[in-house]
């Protein structure tokens, strides 16, 4: 949650398991949480264009589709924005961030997020 909205992330299941319909389950149970809590939105997060059954999904719980824009810093490539830094320093914390306790960065990652 950030402010008044909901961001949902990742759901996912088996292939031979959708006809179970698991992931209209949880987004139900997740838009009546939020409702419970107040929050006033909930973004269904990202579709990729050749997803369509994705956005199909989406839309039956009235989801409107909102065009999303990526800007980068000239001269820099896509490949090079999202490669991680290969620096000593982002190295080494990349290994301790792997090698802590889930708990404590969970706690971590919230509190970067609510200050985002």
């Amino acid at each position: 949650m950030y402010g008044r909205t909901v961001h949902h992330a990742f759901t996912g299941c088996r292939a031979d398991s959708l006809g179970l319909h698991v992931n209209g389950l949880i987004q139900r149970e997740a838009i009546q949480r939020a409702q419970r809590e107040g929050i006033r939105f909930y973004d269904f997060g990202e579709v990729a264009e050749e997803r369509q059954g994705l956005a199909d999904f989406k839309s039956k719980w009235c989801a409107k589709p909102i065009l999303l824009y990526r800007y980068h810093h000239p001269g820099v490539s896509e490949e090079v924005a999202d490669a991680p830094a290969q620096g000593g320093n982002a190295r080494l914390l990349k290994r301790f961030w792997q090698r802590s306790p889930l708990r404590w960065t969970e706690y971590l990652g919230k509190q970067i997020f609510s200050r985002l």
